[in-house]
């Protein structure tokens, strides 16, 4: 994402501003900074405390890694109760993770959307389905999009979380409908603006 990290940087904080502005409820906030190595800046940090994103693209993609351990950072973290959204942004294809595999990622991450976790991937110039899938994600809370419509993503995201996060309160466990529960048709997220399919 080197030729858009600004846009990045900047959805990320928009992004955020939106769930403070609109989301119901306590929100807290787990980053992991991902390329050849990860980097966890903050664990379960009230999204109050948020205000910038220092990101810097570089490196490979070590993507089973950041996802493996940050759904075990996270996990020692809420309780069984908790609604967990776990949101996969990459530009990249995993090419350097040295402790899990594909497999390892996709029983994880099928296990926890038995329960209250919904996991999101967002895959920039790149078949982000194919990559979903085989990681266990379900196919409607994916979104496969060019990365010159990062901002138009980020929006969609913002609309789906703070969707998500004021229906929390009925009790909704795992969805595999993220983006069409906030009344988003399949054309608004894989659309010529932001799909590369």
């Amino acid at each position: 994402m080197s030729g858009i990290a600004n846009q990045v940087r900047t959805g990320f904080v928009e992004y955020i501003d939106e769930l403070k502005k609109n989301a119901d409820g306590e929100i807290s906030l787990t980053l992991t900074k991902f390329n050849t190595r990860e980097v966890t800046p903050y664990v379960a940090k009230p999204i109050e405390e948020i205000t910038s994103l220092d990101y810097q693209p570089g490196g490979m993609t070590a993507l089973y890694d950041a996802i493996a351990n940050t759904i075990k950072r996270v996990e020692s973290e809420v309780d069984s109760n908790t609604n967990v959204i776990t949101v996969i942004m990459t530009d990249g294809q995993e090419n350097s993770s040295r402790e899990a595999t594909e497999e390892d990622v996709n029983a994880l991450i099928t296990a926890k959307q038995k329960g209250n976790w919904t996991f999101v991937f967002l895959g920039a110039d790149q078949d982000a389905w194919a990559t979903a899938s085989r990681l266990g994600m379900y196919a409607g809370n994916v979104v496969s999009y060019d990365s010159a419509a990062h901002t138009n993503t980020m929006s969609s995201l913002a609309s789906a979380t703070i969707t998500r996060t004021q229906n929390a309160t009925s009790g909704l466990r795992s969805t595999d409908t993220y983006f069409a529960d906030a009344g988003q048709s399949e054309d608004d997220y894989k659309n010529k603006d932001n799909s590369t399919t």
